[in-house]
């Protein structure tokens, strides 16, 4: 199973971060004009096409559900906010998604933008796969473990591909 983080590792969401926090109606209204794909579409259907692809992200399910359905996202697992009590850098979020799937964590590549994000998938047993062009720099990730840490879209989705 492959798990993503949502904003700015999926999907850039950084015109409308300003707004996740105070104004939800108006941040949901931006999706469509302000957002994109961080990493290709066809890139996820031949991943779909072998794996189960699970999002886990600290945002409400309404919020995830729009900017997947707005980018034609069709994922297997949604874990959002109010899924689990404890949220990233907590290992729970993680490890519900894994269950969901009936997968064994340590089988599964979990792929984030945030040092927590990595800290969550790595407290689960998992692959973990950091990425820059989202919350944090590779000087961040210095402080954390990882499988592979990538600074290109293109040189992660290469390796998403090898997986195929």
């Amino acid at each position: 199973m492959i798990i993503f983080d949502l904003d700015d590792t999926l999907v850039d969401t950084s015109k409308i971060k300003q707004f996740r926090r105070v104004n939800w109606k108006k941040c949901c209204e931006l999706i469509p004009t302000e957002t994109k794909l961080n990493i290709n579409l066809e890139v996820i259907k031949k991943l779909k096409s072998k794996y189960s692809i699970a999002i886990v992200t600290n945002s409400p399910q309404f919020y995830a559900e729009m900017v997947l359905q707005n980018h034609g996202l069709d994922v297997d697992v949604l874990i959002s906010y109010r899924d689990t009590v404890k949220h990233k850098p907590h290992p729970e979020p993680m490890l519900l998604a894994a269950k969901k799937m009936n997968a064994v964590p340590d089988k599964c590549i979990a792929i984030g933008d945030n040092v927590n994000d990595i800290i969550s998938s790595n407290k689960a047993g998992m692959k973990s796969v950091a990425v820059t062009w989202g919350e944090h720099n590779q000087n961040d990730f210095k402080a954390v473990d990882y499988y592979a840490l990538y600074s290109e879209k293109k040189l992660l989705e290469d390796y998403l591909l090898s997986l195929v």
